[in-house]
């Protein structure tokens, strides 16, 4: 999840975008298992195969959001809610047949909607969960926001039938587009293309009623943690300014990232102490996301009335560095499947870090969220009939469809803490 940020004393209109990670793109998708092969193994890149039309589940979610700001007390904000999820199959999206749609609604944001569209696809003896793109949107105390994103061309979300110890990246290439409105007559679009490696190219246009303005912004990340932030103010006292990233270099024996900000009376450059992980060059890729089957283990006390059971771990783990916003941003997850009903808990931790990544390099914020969602009720119709053979390294032979996962694109707005709480321009 990307939150609303100062870039360089520029503030970002929009409210929320995902991370550039499967993960995030699917918003609150449901974790689902496919079932046994159909007319035999397919080639890679075959036609996906849906679930069962019109199967729904509800699940809960709780969790504390803490926000550590450096010689300021920190402060913690519980949440809970539940969300429900409804299958709509078959569907086509994005060119691509025979997918289903994930709907998803909440408890406390009942005008919000996300919707993922996903396949199973067989790979011999494994089967792939593909996503390929989806769609959301939300209208709260005069905030609005509405559109679609889709995979280049899919992302393995989660594969099937392998053995313990498995794994699997899950970066993908995701192209957002989106328009948004809030109080004060201030509107506009957004175009974002994500590339799997973490660079980016973002593009947000918006205008405002008084003073009245039309802005254009464009941030890039680029390959080795360099960064561009160019804003362009059309109407009265029309300006352009530019804030440059270099990447990490060694100054007189310390790293320092050299920012220069041009405007149309100057330029000036500042070495700013490198503030990226390890205080040296940027990481090869600016996000990276792996999953790993962790093989049959007994679900934590966290997951409730699910705990002490034997499940399958699925454990996926994340980072994200952005040298141009100035976060870095890690996530973990483990999402436990029982046989005969699927994912029934998943816990997630994030932690994103903001930096003053234009003079000090210091740490300016810390917010971290736990959380874990766990499956309540389901109503699968024909589903549980439909079972997956996994392979002779699981301890079981058979899995099959359910509920629960992941949230995402709109957990800052669901828990409250930036709910109808953008700052005025």
């Amino acid at each position: 999840m990307r939150h609303t940020q100062v870039f360089a004393g520029i503030l970002l209109v929009t409210a929320t975008s995902v991370f550039a990670s499967p993960r995030g793109a699917a918003a609150a998708f449901a974790i689902r298992e496919p079932p046994a092969h159909r007319g035999g193994p397919a080639s890679s890149g075959a036609s996906p195969f849906p679930f069962q039309n019109g199967d729904a589940w509800i699940t809960t979610v709780t969790g504390t959001e803490t926000i550590t700001v450096p010689g300021s007390q920190s402060t913690t904000q519980p949440y809970d809610y539940t969300q429900a999820d409804v299958e709509i199959c078959p569907q086509t999206f994005n060119g691509f047949a025979n997918l289903c749609a994930d709907q998803e609604t909440y408890s406390n944001q009942l005008d919000a909607v996300t919707t993922t569209y996903y396949g199973y696809v067989s790979q011999g003896a494994l089967t792939d969960l593909d996503l390929y793109g989806g769609a959301f949107s939300f209208n709260a105390n005069g905030y609005a926001e509405s559109g679609s994103y889709t995979d280049a061309p899919a992302a393995v979300y989660y594969q099937f039938g392998g053995s313990k110890g498995s794994r699997f990246g899950a970066e993908t290439t995701i192209d957002e587009a989106w328009q948004f409105s809030q109080p004060g007559g201030i509107s506009g679009t957004v175009d974002w293309l994500i590339r799997a490696d973490g660079t980016y190219n973002f593009v947000q246009r918006y205008a405002m009623r008084r003073p009245r303005t039309k802005t254009t912004q464009i941030i890039r990340d680029l390959a080795g943690g360099a960064g561009e932030i160019e804003t362009v103010q059309a109407g009265k006292g029309s300006s352009t300014t530019t804030v440059t990233f270099g990447v990490p270099t060694v100054v007189s024996g310390a790293w320092v990232i050299p920012v220069t900000t041009t405007t149309p009376s100057g330029a000036s450059t500042v070495d700013v102490p490198d503030w990226f992980p390890g205080n040296g060059p940027a990481p090869k890729k600016l996000q990276r996301e792996e999953v790993r089957d962790e093989g049959l283990v007994k679900m934590p006390a966290v997951c409730g009335p699910y705990s002490g059971t034997d499940a399958e771990d699925f454990r996926a783990t994340f980072y994200e560095l952005d040298p141009s916003r100035g976060t870095y941003a890690t996530d973990t997850e483990d999402d436990y499947f029982i046989d005969g009903t699927g994912a029934v808990c998943v816990p997630e931790m994030t932690d994103e870090k903001y930096f003053d990544n234009t003079t000090t390099g210091a740490l300016a914020e810390d917010d971290l969220i736990t959380d874990v969602q766990i499956l309540t009720s389901d109503n699968y119709g024909q589903a549980l009939l439909r079972v997956l053979a996994t392979g002779p390294a699981h301890a079981s032979a058979a899995r099959s469809a359910a509920g629960s996962a992941m949230h995402g694109r709109l957990r800052p707005f669901l828990h409250g803490r930036r709910l109808g709480a953008l700052p005025a321009l």
